[in-house]
């Protein structure tokens, strides 16, 4: 069942050797990766799965006009920054965590209801007619350069000559948005099967690209992370019988993860290879070396 030779084994220790065949029998049997390996490859990309977000979601904004205005542009950065964003499942699937991170369609009309609700006259309004004060009054009102994308809105402290866009945002982000940023949505959907928007926005499918990219590059992490626990206890067995006298008793040759544990190869005090955990090594360190 396994391709270790039986001279090879005779050189490990009993522990050594029963790792040794698990890991070789887990690659020819192409067995699937196991939760603590998935875990240990998703750390190691996770900084590089949300550079992949912000440079798609950077990408997305960059082709509209109104979401790079610094209003609705911080909040997007920040909320897709979140640490809450990025998650993968137990069967190695990344996904996006994006209601908790950036708000879902309930927030989004909490906070249209909202400004709505602070400009309305008490008079009944269509959609149409909805429609036509939000392009004409409110989209046409932006002046531009109204601060950056850290600044506070104070809806109820603001000159009554500044835009109606910016306040209308404003209103927005205190009744319903609090700081999320739920237009993610029509960034990543487009809004062209909404007659009464505007502007209309293509798809950009922002997140379908990142998810794609960032899964690949997991794939890989994870396919090496296989790889390398499946090698280590033979290959670091090879290294010692090349050269036996470089490697005093208790020296540490390599260390893999398996089963959510790291674990050292190392050299026995009978000049066997073993395997164990760090605090289990240390302490034969201390009784033995």
């Amino acid at each position: 069942m396994t391709e270790i030779s039986q001279e090879l084994l005779e050189r490990l220790s009993y522990n050594a050797e029963q790792w040794a065949i698990y890991l070789e029998s887990k690659v020819q049997e192409g067995k699937a990766p196991s939760r603590d390996s998935i875990a240990l490859a998703f750390g190691r990309v996770r900084r590089e799965i949300y550079t992949i977000v912000s440079n798609e979601l950077n990408r997305a904004i960059s082709s509209t006009d109104e979401f790079q205005r610094p209003m609705l542009k911080g909040p997007l950065v920040r909320a897709f920054k979140d640490d809450s964003l990025v998650k993968v499942t137990t069967g190695g699937e990344i996904y996006f965590n994006t209601e908790e991170a950036a708000g879902g369609w309930d927030d989004f009309w909490d906070g249209v209801n909202y400004a709505r609700s602070v400009f309305d006259t008490g008079k009944p309004r269509t959609p149409e007619q909805k429609a036509n004060f939000w392009r004409v009054m409110v989209y046409s009102s932006y002046t531009g350069g109204l601060g950056g994308d850290d600044e506070e809105y104070d809806p109820e402290g603001m000159d009554a000559d500044e835009d109606l866009w910016s306040k209308t945002i404003a209103l927005r982000n205190a009744g319903g948005w609090a700081g999320l940023a739920p237009y993610w949505l029509i960034l990543e959907h487009g809004n062209k099967g909404n007659d009464y928007a505007y502007p209309q926005n293509d798809a950009t499918n922002f997140l379908y690209h990142a998810r794609l990219k960032a899964q690949s590059i997991f794939n890989m992490t994870l396919n090496e992370v296989e790889l390398e626990a499946s090698n280590k206890v033979t290959n670091a067995l090879n290294d010692f019988i090349n050269d036996p006298e470089k490697y005093p008793p208790y020296a540490v040759l390599d260390e893999f993860y398996a089963e959510g544990r790291r674990y050292y190869v190392y050299v026995t005090s009978t000049k066997l290879i073993g395997v164990a955990l760090p605090e289990t090594f240390r302490g034969l360190q201390r009784r033995y070396g």
